[in-house]
This record gives structure tokens, C-alpha cells and sequence, in this order.
């Protein structure tokens, strides 16, 4: 049977491991990904209300929606999702990940579906989800078109993929990879492997291969004079990605 992965890439996941205690620690090695979780949210919300069967306005905009978090590390993007009303199930092949998740879900009195493994174990389930969220997991996997094709096998038809990455760009070089790991050291050294980074045109090529038609894109951009992450349309650093799936490659 082909693997389709989180494809792990078994130092990426030692790697993430080693920080199980971190992950929800605000100022700790997972800060920058607490810092952008809002502007990840406000993406996912303008995606799934692209097609107006949900209203980003309800107090649970999400309530219809079966979720997986892909990669989901110790849940930092899975509970905002399932307090907006979602069904969400969170995989990552980091069993202290895992752990981190479940317990920081238990305080937090959320029902959420953390699972150790790949996706294979849900492909072989033909499990099918209206949303599957990649969020900062391409750039660590080992072949992104394995990758995408894996993920395709859990969207129903019509269905929506998110992706967020880091453009391949000298802006993402000096910023993501020499600043933040050596100079400021506000991530470990080795988080990210710069010539795995994706620029837009590639992911999106990648996506139509796969029977996706892309959405919309958008940088995540942080602006210093307010502290935060915006949507812009600069897509040399943080992006996201949102596509339909159509089960024939011909769209």
C-alpha cells in the first residue's frame, strides 16, 4: 500500500517531540505559532463562508463542519476550531504531542479526537472530512506532492483544503530561518528547513494536479505597530492556501 504520510520525516518528528512541554507555553518555542493562530482563524472563517452555506457572524460558524487537523501538534489550532463549533479530530505522528493535546483539551473541558499516526489509518477508513486543515506541515514533510495526494483522500467532494507555509523567498531565508532561529533564537535552531519551503506557485500547481481548484491566497503578514498578523496580499513570507477539491482533475 503506498504511504501517504504525515510523511514523516523522522527527525522532524523527534525534533517536535523533544518540545512536548512547550507547546502551550505562549512566550515558549511554540510562540510564533499562538502569535498567528488568530489570523489563521480569521482565514478559515473567510474560506468556509466563501460559499455562504456558513455565516461567519453566528456564534459558531463552524457548527456544521467535520474537521482534521493534520499535523496537529499539541492542539493549538485544533481547540480554537472546536470552540467555533466544529467536530474536529487532530492527528500527528508526535505521541508527546498527542499527549500535550489531549491533556491541555482535558483542562480546557473541549471534546476533541486526538489521534497518534499518519493519515493512512484514516484513508483506510475512508474517512472523508468537508475541511482538511494542513497548518505549518508541508514545509516538514518529506515529499509535499505524497502529501498532498494524501490529504486529497480525506476531502469529500466539494470539500475545502487549508494550507499554511512559508514561501520560499530571501525574505522567509533571513526572517524564518537566520533571525528567528540564530539571531533572536525565538524558535530552536533546525525548526525549519528553508530549501523545503514552498512558494505559492508551486503549492498551487500541486494542488490543481490534484483535482483542487484554488480559492483564494493570502500572506499572513505581522505589522509591529500593532503586534499582529493581518491578511495581505505579500506572499514572500506567511500564506495560506484554500482550495475545493472536484474529483475530476477537469475543472
Amino acid at each position: 500500500m503506498k504511504e501517504y504520510v504525515l510523511n514523516s520525516d523522522e527527525e522532524e518528528i523527534k525534533r517536535f517531540s523533544k518540545l512536548s512541554g512547550e507547546w502551550w507555553k505562549e512566550n515558549g518555542a511554540f510562540a510564533p505559532l499562538h502569535r498567528i493562530t488568530p489570523i489563521r482563524i480569521e482565514f478559515i472563517l473567510k474560506a468556509v463562508n466563501e460559499g455562504q452555506k456558513y455565516s461567519i457572524a453566528e456564534e459558531r460558524p463552524l457548527k456544521n463542519l467535520n474537521i482534521i487537523d493534520v499535523g496537529c501538534g499539541g492542539g493549538i489550532l485544533s481547540e480554537p476550531l472546536k470552540r467555533l463549533g466544529a467536530s474536529v479530530t487532530g492527528i500527528d505522528a508526535s505521541e508527546t504531542a498527542i499527549q500535550s493535546a489531549r491533556l491541555h483539551s482535558k483542562k480546557s473541558n473541549l471534546e476533541i479526537n486526538y489521534l497518534v499516526g499518519t493519515i493512512d489509518s484514516l484513508i483506510e477508513q475512508k474517512k472523508l472530512y468537508d475541511l482538511v486543515i494542513a497548518s505549518e506541515v508541508i514545509e516538514h514533510v518529506q515529499d509535499p506532492n505524497d502529501f498532498i495526494k494524501g490529504l486529497k483522500k480525506l476531502v469529500l467532494p466539494k470539500g475545502k483544503i487549508i494550507l499554511t507555509t512559508l514561501s520560499r523567498s530571501l525574505k522567509s531565508f533571513l526572517i524564518a530561518k537566520v533571525a528567528a532561529e540564530y539571531l533572536t533564537k525565538v524558535i530552536p535552531v533546525g525548526t525549519h528547513e528553508w530549501k523545503k519551503f514552498l512558494n505559492p506557485q508551486e503549492l498551487e500547481t500541486l494542488l490543481a494536479s490534484d483535482g483542487f481548484r484554488v480559492d483564494f491566497i493570502n500572506g499572513m503578514t505581522y505589522k509591529i505597530n500593532s503586534d499582529r498578523f493581518v491578511l495581505t496580499d505579500d506572499l514572500s513570507m506567511n500564506y495560506a492556501i484554500a482550495a475545493t477539491y472536484f474529483e475530476s482533475t477537469t475543472i
